[in-house]
């Protein structure tokens, strides 16, 4: 378990990120809006023990993403979330995100959210995630998400890489 949570860094990423790209579908019709984004973690996020029972970490993890398509495409989102873990299970505890393109600024919140580690001969060799949020402040093209929520799931593609899938609500 502790080399998992070791690797942990290289593979979970799905954080406050879902934020950016829900809020890059602000000028939508009135149907439920879904796309997904590449993203990356950056910096050098490692799990932090917190001594009490074996597996339970916290994790501090800083994402970016792209848009390539959407009302901000062209345009990135930079995020921060700490997710407590117990083992290979983990909840939200605090995020935001920030998402930019000329003319357009939101600033995002993950309200709750979930990762689950799958592990192979005990290796993390998979990570799925779930996330809903909303936009507590939005400005320019992105005026259009206040008051809106949207749902995120997200799978890994590689070490430090993961793909974001978003439903927006109307």
């Amino acid at each position: 378990m502790k080399a998992s949570m070791h690797i942990l860094r290289n593979f979970c990423g799905i954080s406050i990120v879902a934020v950016a790209l829900a809020a890059a579908a602000a000028s939508a019709a009135a149907q439920e809006i879904t796309f997904t984004s590449p993203c990356s973690i950056v910096g050098n996020a490692a799990p932090e023990p917190l001594g009490d029972r074996e597996g339970h970490v916290i994790f501090i993890e800083e994402d970016i993403c792209r848009f390539d398509s959407g009302p901000f495409a062209g345009g990135v989102m930079t995020a921060s979330s700490t997710w407590e873990f117990d083992k290979t299970n983990a909840v939200l505890v605090s995020s935001s995100a920030i998402f930019r393109k000329p003319g357009a600024i939101a600033v995002g919140r993950l309200t709750d959210g979930k990762i689950t580690l799958t592990i192979t001969d005990g290796k993390v060799t998979g990570v799925t995630s779930w996330a809903r949020g909303n936009w507590p402040i939005t400005t320019g093209g992105a005026a259009s998400l206040a008051g809106r929520s949207f749902t995120a799931t997200g799978k890994d593609t590689g070490p430090g890489q993961f793909v974001l899938e978003y439903k927006v609500a109307q």
